[in-house]
């Protein structure tokens, strides 16, 4: 239904809901990407950044670095 509505399916949703939510982490904290990952319930860091790379084409230290 969400696909036929929106044209997205719902796993491109929660996709980018969450990389939405970890954007602003990344932007507006001072936590570092171990402690987003946890929790955002990631199984571990390097599951977060390969996750972040695939939808941003870069990994969370290179995004909390770009200027806004």
């Amino acid at each position: 239904i969400i696909r036929q509505t929106s044209g997205i399916t719902a796993k491109e949703w929660i996709d980018r809901a969450l990389i939405t939510r970890i954007k602003i982490e990344l932007r507006h904290t001072d936590k570092p990407a171990t402690q987003i990952a946890e929790e955002m319930h990631f199984a571990n860091p390097s599951f977060f950044s390969k996750y972040f790379r695939r939808l941003t084409s870069m990994t969370p230290l290179e995004y909390r670095q770009i200027d806004n």
